[in-house]
């Protein structure tokens, strides 16, 4: 009876936690943030920070300085 009572414990605790991630995996799939990452690193890697940080600053459309953060 006592792991009964644990199992619907631990199953309470569970469930809502793994569909609040489900929910985070999902709306991540229209996200474009892991895309602008790989982009980020791979302008990193191959002009170096300082020029790939000019780089963004004359590309982007957005703020420059995240880029450098």
């Amino acid at each position: 009876m006592f792991i009964d009572k644990r199992i619907w414990k631990i199953i309470s605790l569970l469930l809502p936690a793994a569909g609040m991630l489900g929910l985070y995996t999902y709306i991540g799939t229209f996200s474009r943030m892991m895309g602008d990452d790989y982009c980020l690193l791979y302008f990193a890697d191959r002009f170096g920070l300082l020029r790939s940080i000019w780089y963004w600053y004359l590309n982007f459309e957005g703020i420059f300085s995240g880029v450098f953060v």
